[in-house]
This record gives structure tokens, C-alpha cells and sequence, in this order.
């Protein structure tokens, strides 16, 4: 009966071992899905912060391009009008040269008339 008793009681002590040991295993776990929730709250404030700077970036980037789209336009609008000038620029040097030829070939003339005389 004695060693019925030790055996019990032995079997009581390995139980409240046994539960004391799960109990520090529950404290663990707890304490690390406490850490777990605090990471994933660190994250998703970090996503939404990237998200916030995403959002900035695109408006920006949009706001970039829509000026470059402007002053390309404006550049065209440049080429274009100093295309035309250049058309009038050779036009009237075209002309220039015309009236050069002519006035050249009126002092011939009139040199040659002065010669006849």
C-alpha cells in the first residue's frame, strides 16, 4: 500500500509538473501571438504609409508628364513658327537676291548707255 501511496504520489507530482510546464508553454505561446499581432500591426502601418507615398509618387509623376506634354506642345508650336520665319527668311533673301540682279543689270545698262554717249 505504501508503494501504492508513492506511486500516487509521484504520479501527483509529475502531473503538476507536467501542468506547470504547460502552463509556461501557454505563457510562451501567448506572448509570442502577442508579438506576432504587434509585427503584422508594424506591417500594415508600413503598407499603408508605402501606399501614401505610391499615391504622392503617382500624382507627382502625373503632374510631371502633364507639364512635359505642355512643353512639348509649346516646343512644336516654336518649331512650327520658326519653320515659317524661316520660309519668309529665304523668301526675302530670295528677293534681296533679285533685286541685287536687277540693280546689277541696271548699272550695266546704264554704264553701257553712259558708254554710248
Amino acid at each position: 500500500m505504501a508503494s501504492l501511496l508513492d506511486e500516487t504520489t509521484h504520479l501527483h507530482e509529475q502531473v503538476r509538473l507536467k501542468e506547470e510546464e504547460l502552463a509556461k508553454l501557454r505563457e510562451e505561446m501567448k506572448e509570442k501571438e502577442k508579438k506576432k499581432q504587434e509585427v503584422i500591426h508594424e506591417l500594415l502601418g508600413t503598407n499603408k504609409q508605402e501606399a501614401c507615398r505610391h499615391e504622392r509618387t503617382q500624382r507627382t509623376v502625373d503632374t510631371l508628364r502633364k507639364s512635359v506634354k505642355e512643353k512639348q506642345k509649346l516646343i512644336n508650336e516654336m518649331e512650327s513658327r520658326a519653320n515659317d520665319l524661316q520660309v519668309q527668311i529665304n523668301g526675302l533673301q530670295q528677293s534681296l537676291s533679285d533685286k541685287k540682279a536687277g540693280i546689277s543689270r541696271a548699272e550695266d545698262e546704264i554704264a553701257t548707255l553712259q558708254r554710248a554717249i
